[in-house]
């Protein structure tokens, strides 16, 4: 049985999922699963990290990746 439940899957096949076998833990107190996501680097570029940060920048605005970031809000 998987543990990976899909946010979405691209036709690039970029993958953003849900990882249940990933659990966090602060101070013995459970505070989610991890979120993995797979990126084309024909669709997007690091461009920068340190210890603290990093910055992708998503290039192209016809991948389907670009197109489903464009329509996240937050609640």
């Amino acid at each position: 049985m998987s543990c990976k439940s899909t946010i979405f899957l691209t036709n690039k096949n970029e993958h953003c999922y849900k990882d249940v076998n990933e659990s966090h833990y602060v101070n013995g107190k459970f505070v989610g699963f991890t979120i993995v996501m797979e990126i084309s680097k024909s669709s997007a570029e690091l461009v920068y990290e340190n210890d603290d940060d990093m910055t992708i920048e998503f290039t192209d605005p016809e991948s389907e990746i670009y197109k489903l970031i464009l329509t996240m809000k937050q609640p």
